[in-house]
């Protein structure tokens, strides 16, 4: 196993870290862009944007969850290599 093989997975890990971030940013801004709409408009409109809000919530739970699988997946690939590496260390310098 390579250094750079694991500066590579680290590096997939930071970007779904990052990825997980700027969704939750995201989906801040668009509840407060949402919340200042919803003062200029009829009792009607609010609660069609209650639903999209609640669409929203649930598309952007589904997005963090799955972000959250793939760095476990991303976690669990590195904990596999360095633990090769380190048997393989351990192997040669005996």
């Amino acid at each position: 196993m390579s250094d750079k093989s694991i500066q590579e997975m680290e590096h997939e890990l930071f970007l779904a870290r990052q990825r997980i971030v700027k969704g939750k940013e995201n989906a801040i801004f668009d509840e407060i862009n949402v919340r200042q709409k919803v003062m200029s408009r009829t009792v009607a409109d609010i609660q069609a944007i209650d639903d999209d809000i609640e669409h929203a919530k649930t598309e952007v739970k589904q997005e963090y969850e799955k972000s959250i699988a793939e760095l476990k997946e991303i976690s669990d690939k590195v904990k596999e290599q360095l633990n090769r590496f380190k048997t393989t260390k351990t192997t040669e310098k005996q």
